[in-house]
């Protein structure tokens, strides 16, 4: 069993971390107002190598504990990149409304350990994470890096990850969707489509797909009681909004879109970023082939 996979089960080494972590937190927020005064003399590299995109698609931004500046490290591959990406993205939902839960602090568990294979991995990735929350990136090469990177696909994938941590405690707070809605815009990601990768990330959600690693039959179970619900209004309205169609679309527009989607999603695309990724992808291709036949079916297309 792995090492960090007692959250959210909360054991006794779960409840001893907990406080823990939240102390370092604490003193991190505490430390980095210290710091602010000082990022105006940041030492920062030479102002061309920040505006060639194979630069800042190749090297993750941080900063060192002592004396913050900006160091790069060369990714091994695009996996590591994708997960380094989605670390610092979750640090900065978790620092948003300078609160540490016990949930938040699970979800992010659950992720770091669906993504990272090993338990050294792990331990390496929560350390890097409980860093990010001490440091504050340039998040616009955060940006920059991640769309010149990865797919539509694959960004959509990224950012159910942190819909994952902002629900779960059950309750989507203003800031979260404000800061949640600013990445999007800063991802390339229209409304039209927030909202489809938003509903189509909480059918993922309640089939519990961000907690664990669910079995096949329980999931084919899953799919089979939702497709019996096809006829179900508001599961044909949560249909056209997964395929970013309008009610009154025509039938060759849906047909249209949902092929366009086929090719966006296909889980081929997350090839290279991992196996969680690529179960990720599974299943949200799973979700939308559903949308499409809910729809289908409601409209009797052929």
């Amino acid at each position: 069993m792995s090492i960090i996979s007692f959250i959210p089960g909360f054991t006794l080494a779960g409840l001893i971390l907990i406080p823990i972590v939240y102390l370092f937190y604490k003193s991190c927020s505490k430390s980095d107002n210290q710091k602010k005064t000082k990022d105006n003399s940041l030492e920062k590299p030479p102002k061309d190598k920040w505006e060639q995109s194979e630069f800042d698609a190749d090297y993750e931004i941080h900063f060192t504990n002592d004396h913050p500046k900006y160091s790069y490290t060369k990714f091994s591959d695009e996996e590591s990149k994708f997960k380094y990406c989605i670390l610092v993205l979750l640090a900065e939902v978790m620092k948003v409304d300078s609160k540490l839960t016990t949930n938040e602090l699970g979800s992010v568990v659950n992720t770091i350990n669906r993504y990272y294979r090993t338990e050294s991995e792990q331990r390496e990735a929560l350390q890097q994470f409980l860093t990010l929350l001490k440091i504050t990136p340039e998040m616009s090469l955060v940006f920059v890096t991640i769309n010149n990177s990865f797919s539509f696909s694959s960004k959509s994938e990224l950012f159910m990850e942190l819909l994952a941590v902002t629900h779960a405690d059950n309750k989507y707070h203003d800031k979260e969707k404000k800061l949640i809605k600013r990445f999007a815009k800063s991802l390339n990601i229209t409304p039209e489509q927030y909202n489809s990768i938003y509903t189509l990330f909480l059918k993922k959600y309640r089939n519990g797909n961000y907690k664990k690693k669910k079995k096949t039959e329980n999931h084919n179970e899953e799919q089979n009681n939702s497709q019996e619900s096809n006829v179900d209004t508001d599961y044909i309205k949560d249909a056209c909004t997964i395929l970013g169609v309008e009610s009154n679309a025509t039938d060759e527009e849906i047909k249209k879109t949902y092929r366009a989607m086929a090719i966006k999603y296909h889980p081929d695309n997350a090839s290279n970023l991992g196996d969680e990724a690529i179960r990720q992808a599974t299943e949200s291709m799973k979700q939308i082939n559903m949308a499409w036949e809910t729809v289908k079916m409601a409209r009797g297309i052929k």
